[in-house]
């Protein structure tokens, strides 16, 4: 640079274009005002660079953007024109800061190499009204400018503003453009109506004041900074939403509960927080509230990012992606009532919204599912689309092949009859007048295009049926590079799926036009017109689409001689200082530089600056990444606190515990998972659902605080600043939970561990483990020490002297004390169980009397409640009883009444107890009650205190539980459940209830929905006889099947009989091994819905010696899948002929194909 500055100050024609035509090409890309040429920093800089270059005016760059604007749209033009597949459009509506409207449109197409292409067509200014026509105008303008047919257009995607949705239903109608919603919009528009909760809105409302205060004070924002610090937490600046951007909502709350203890400390601060805005902090269940509000908002933030994206066919997902959240949503439990509401109102907005882009419709566009069924992701429509909808999409696909093909032989046909037509005019004559022979006997380019056209019919069938036959791709893969490579194999799909796949789901792209207009339209840029916006704009959003700007691509300037000889004239007028008006400045034609880089460029436009570097400086070594070790703890399962020392003990035997890993600076999210993953094999089950936490402070057990992941996840630089040379990183599974089973010692696991030898077992083992090794080795000699004490005890054994028999020593005392008393005949005692039998309760009185017993008199368990809501005030304030427990006396006193419980009072609360017990916990009839099973009332840890009612009812004088069900109690006393007790009244779930119900008869043949011949035809007779022989078929099975059932439960039964009837039952039919034969499955359908839609359809083939040729015997063909059954009329004219075809074909075709 002092070599520059201290040589040749004159500057060239040359140097002169390539400085002109860099700034205007940093003032485009870098959206930069047009003004800055003239602000005095810029002018100085320029200046320093090379003194000889005089800057031209605001007033020649803005003709040099004029012209440069003029070549990108001849650019952009022709791009769009030589493509040869369809293309999509997205528009939007903004208004600028001047409140001044624009209309941004952008279109969309795939590339002949497959790759999403998008240019930004215009951000043009409204100046009328926004109506449904005006609308619909500018955009056939806009279209009409850039010359595309609008034929050429599929779609157009738009939010759902009214005016604007009318607009695209006139296009619609007008051109046959499909009209696409914006998802982005409808998300938006599903959230906020799930989010109209009191409190919720409450939550959110006091969260967003809450970050407005940090925003607006500077004093609070640098307190929570030094919080964060001493916490070692992430710092972040907090995010403050916008009401037009649902996610921004989200950002905000998941930014919160990540400063969540921060922002508490800095708001208690005296020094920070005034005493009268201490209220900014949100209450212990508004956070619970928001914490659970950020999960059940993630998923929907997943899909808004997808859904933006530009370089990957987005539409296509929409199905899969609406069926995910519903049942994502649907399958959630949360605890909070609000989030429960919210759960209901976001699955009802979910269906009603999109239930025309999730669901085929004759005569409409149905653009979203012929998406889908291009994308080979998701071309299994069975996962997304009934049975019925599944095979009208692949006919009109079909339909659709076959016309664009059409048109397409048209064209060619038209083209080559023109060529033909004119080569031989002048040889041969055409007849006016066919003969009638002619005219009977038909051409042979008649027959030609018949043939054609059948083949064409062929070609697409097997191409629509191959296509539908392949496996799906993986869903991460991108569909287009698997176009790309079966373009030839699947030539006509792949020209259809190009049409489809490049429709954008959101109108994100034309939305992102006004963040840079917004840019462009600023205060700074005031005087702008509002036509050069638009080409700030243009050149902006299309420079990197056409590859302007780069690096590696320059303009040079070529100056005509009279255009030299007044550049010189400027270069001495700069030189001598004066000051030179724009109005003398040269015109200049710009033109692309072939072939030259950067280097080239400025070396020959600064021969000066680069003469004197003669040999190449190479790049410096870039610096390795910075290893730093980070200890990490891998625990089984979510816990709220650190595990305790022999809790680690029991995780490092199983694999999992405390390990140090050396992480670099530079490694990204996949990077530390594969580190994690090759120390923590077990990782592999958590399928990446995991995150890490932080214990602040303190010692023994602490508090784990979540480490927020970045938007890229964890990243090394991140863990290494939020570790901080000390502590430990808790990795927490977020769903599952992994094995704590010791490993062997050769795992994989223990691997990297030094390794000692067991002086005992001689196995060679982690020294970590060696200890814990010993000391079970210990514990085992001790107790076979022990126990052959014992064993030596018992064995010493002497003679009773009066019946000569030999007894143990310690039990010779008790044996002669009753000895001479005993009959000859009596039995020998049983010398185990005697102690056992002497201590066992003989009534259930004695086991009353032994309860009471352990009732501890030294406290009492006192409540204190009221009469209004007694059981639900009662079982909360009996969990709220720490200073006693249920094994001391209750004492209940009641709150306004002078009354003092010696009995009477505690009596009365526990009946009603009892009595609210038996209503809320337990269903039922007369005969006796089952438990509720409620995962909210296990979490509440309900069961547990209803368990201590009860106990205490029994043993302080209370009602006893008698509404259980026999096999309840049996369970109580035993601890065990006798299933072969169990019977079908046991059980009260209506659920249950309907799972075990077995097909009979008569529901099956209410499924049958054959599909008859017209009323009265010789086939409709035949028909209607067949389904008679299928009615008296059906019910034989189920006639036969209870005549066994009653053999078979006959006296003498045995276990010889019963295998036998096992075996036998295998070979016989009954209605559900029917049923699975016709619908693949035995059982009636579990729900109500699903039993009203069940049906099994019957056809009937009475053309099978045409399929077939001459054959004897036809079995019927069934198709599980669809649950349908084809019966061959012809073999079956009587009821034994049915009964032989029908049993041999369930008997001896169990598996899937033809019987």
């Amino acid at each position: 640079m002092r070599d520059f500055l201290m040589g040749n100050t004159s500057c060239t024609p040359q140097q002169a274009a390539v400085l002109t035509d860099s700034i205007l090409n940093m003032l485009v890309t870098d959206i930069r005002p047009l003004s800055m040429v003239e602000d005095d920093g810029f002018t100085k800089m320029i200046h320093t660079l090379n003194p000889g270059y005089t800057l031209p005016s605001r007033t020649h760059f803005t003709k040099l953007m004029e012209r440069k604007y003029e070549e990108t749209f001849k650019e952009v033009k022709t791009a769009i024109k030589t493509n040869n597949s369809k293309l999509a459009l997205t528009t939007d509506v903004w208004t600028s800061v001047a409140t001044e409207a624009y209309l941004g449109i952008t279109c969309h197409y795939i590339t002949d190499d497959w790759d999403m292409q998008s240019f930004c067509l215009t951000t043009m200014l409204l100046q009328d009204r926004h109506t449904a026509s005006n609308i619909a105008e500018w955009l056939e303008q806009v279209v009409a400018r850039f010359e595309i047919p609008p034929s050429k257009i599929i779609a157009i995607v738009h939010d759902n503003g009214d005016n604007i949705m009318a607009a695209a239903f006139i296009l619609e109608e007008k051109h046959g453009w499909s009209s696409v919603r914006c998802t982005g919009h409808t998300l938006q528009l599903v959230i906020n109506t799930a989010l109209k909760h009191p409190s919720i809105e409450k939550a959110v409302g006091a969260a967003r004041c809450l970050v407005e205060h940090f925003k607006k004070s500077e004093l609070a924002s640098s307190k929570l900074r030094e919080k964060q610090q001493q916490m070692a937490t992430p710092e972040h600046s907090l995010v403050q939403d916008i009401s037009t951007r649902w996610n921004s909502t989200f950002y905000m709350i998941s930014r919160l509960l990540e400063q969540r203890w921060p922002v508490t400390a800095t708001l208690s601060d005296s020094s920070v927080t005034q005493r009268g805005k201490r209220y900014l902090d949100l209450k212990p269940d508004q956070w619970s509230l928001l914490e659970e509000l950020s999960t059940v908002l993630k998923p929907f933030e997943c899909v808004t990012v997808f859904m933006s994206g530009q370089k990957y066919p987005t539409i296509s997902a929409i199905p899969p992606l609406v069926k995910g959240l519903l049942k994502s949503t649907q399958s959630a439990v949360y605890e909070l009532a609000p989030l429960r509401a919210f759960q209901l109102t976001a699955v009802q907005q979910l269906q009603e919204r999109w239930k025309r882009e999730t669901a085929f419709s004759d005569g409409a566009p149905n653009t979203v599912i012929f998406a889908m069924a291009l994308d080979p992701r998701f071309r299994k429509l069975s996962k997304f689309l009934s049975p019925d909808e599944i095979l009208p999409v692949q006919t009109k696909l079909q339909t659709m092949l076959f016309e664009e093909r059409s048109k397409m032989d048209v064209q060619q046909h038209a083209s080559c009859h023109v060529v033909t037509s004119t080569n031989t005019t002048a040889t041969k004559s055409t007849p006016l007048v066919a003969t009638l022979l002619d005219s009977l006997l038909g051409s042979d380019e008649e027959e030609d295009r018949a043939g054609e056209a059948e083949d064409v019919h062929t070609l697409v069938r097997n191409e629509v049926l191959t296509y539908f036959g392949e496996k799906s791709l993986a869903k991460e893969e991108n569909p287009l590079f698997r176009w790309k490579a079966n373009n030839e194999r699947y030539p006509m799909l792949a020209r259809l799926a190009k049409s489809y796949l490049c429709i954008p789901a959101t109108s994100t792209p034309s939305e992102r036009l006004f963040s840079e207009a917004g840019n462009i339209a600023s205060k700074k840029r005031a005087s702008l017109s509002q036509e050069h916006v638009d080409m700030l704009t243009f050149l902006h959003c299309n420079a990197k689409c056409l590859n302007k700007g780069n690096a590696g691509q320059v303009q040079n300037e070529q100056v005509t001689p009279s255009g030299r000889q007044q550049a010189s004239q400027l270069q001495g007028q700069a030189t001598s200082g004066n000051r030179v008006q724009s109005a003398i400045r040269p015109q200049r034609t710009l033109s692309v530089a072939s072939g030259n880089s950067m280097d080239q460029s400025m070396a020959r436009a600064f021969p000066g600056l680069f003469k004197a570097r003669k040999g190449f400086t190479p790049a410096s070594k870039k610096r390795p990444a910075k290893s730093t070790p980070i200890q990490f703890l891998l625990v089984n399962k979510s816990l709220e606190r650190t595990p305790k020392a022999s809790d680690e003990l029991m995780l490092l035997q199983a694999g999992l515990g405390r390990r140090t890993i050396a992480i670099l600076e530079d490694n990204d999210h996949s990077e530390i998972s594969k580190l994690l993953l090759e120390t923590y094999p077990k990782m592999e089950l958590l399928e990446g659902a995991w995150m890490l936490y932080k214990a602040v402070g303190g010692s023994g057990q602490r508090k784990l605080n979540v480490v927020a992941p970045e938007g890229d996840g964890y990243t090394g630089s991140y863990l290494i600043k939020t570790a901080g040379g000390k502590g430990c990183l808790y990795i927490m599974p977020i769903q599952n939970s992994l094995d704590v089973s010791p490993l062997p010692y050769s795992s994989k696991e223990f691997e990297k561990m030094p390794k000692a030898t067991c002086a005992k077992c001689h196995t060679d083992m982690p020294v970590q483990l060696l200890a814990v090794h010993v000391q079970k080795w210990d514990e085992l000699d001790s107790l076979m020490t022990s126990t052959s004490t014992c064993s030596a005890m018992m064995d010493v054994q002497v003679s009773c002297p009066v019946c000569s028999s030999m007894y143990p020593e310690h039990f010779i005392e008790v044996h002669a004390s009753t000895c001479g008393d005993r009959f000859e005949d009596r039995p020998n005692i049983d010398l185990d169980r005697t102690e056992q039998e002497q201590d066992k309760p003989n009534s259930l009185t004695e086991v009353v009397i032994k309860l009471k017993e352990a009732i501890d008199p030294t406290t009492i368990f006192s409540l204190c409640i009221t009469r209004e809501d007694m059981f639900s005030r009662g079982l909360t304030q009996w969990k709220r009883q720490k200073k006693s427990s249920p094994k001391n006396p209750l004492r209940v006193t009641f709150i306004g009444e002078s009354g003092i419980d010696s009995g009477a009072l505690m009596k009365e609360f526990l009946t009603e107890m009892m009595a609210g017990i038996e209503a809320k916990f337990f269903e039922g009839g007369d005969s006796g009650r089952n438990l509720k099973y409620s995962i909210t009332e296990f979490q509440h840890d309900n069961y547990r205190t209803i368990g201590e009612i009860m106990a205490v009812s029994i043993t302080q004088d209370g009602p006893p539980p008698n509404f259980f069900l026999e096999w309840i109690y049996n369970f109580i006393c035993t601890g065990e459940i006798n299933k072969d007790q169990l019977s079908k009244s046991d059980l009260t779930d209506a659920d249950l209830l309907d799972l075990i119900d077995k097909p009979d008869a008569d529901f099956l043949v209410m499924a049958l929905s054959p599909t008859f011949s017209e009323a009265g035809s010789v086939k409709r007779q035949r028909e209607s006889r067949i389904v008679n022989f299928l009615q008296d078929f059906i019910q034989s099975l189920e006639d036969e099947e209870v005549r066994r059932d009653q053999e078979w439960r006959g006296e003498g039964e045995d276990k010889q009989g019963e295998c036998t009837k096992e075996e036998t039952e295998k070979d016989k039919i009954t209605v559900s091994s029917f049923m699975q034969w016709l619908t693949g499955q035995g059982h009636v359908p579990i729900t109500s819905a699903q039993r009203e839609t069940f049906k099994i359809y019957v056809e009937f083939d009475h053309d099978c010696q045409l399929q077939y040729g001459q054959h004897s015997i036809c079995y019927p063909l069934v198709n599980a899948c669809s649950c349908t059954m084809t019966l061959p009329t012809r073999h079956l004219g009587t009821y034994t002929e049915f009964l032989i075809i029908i049993s041999q074909a369930v008997t001896n075709s169990r598996e899937f194909g033809r019987s």
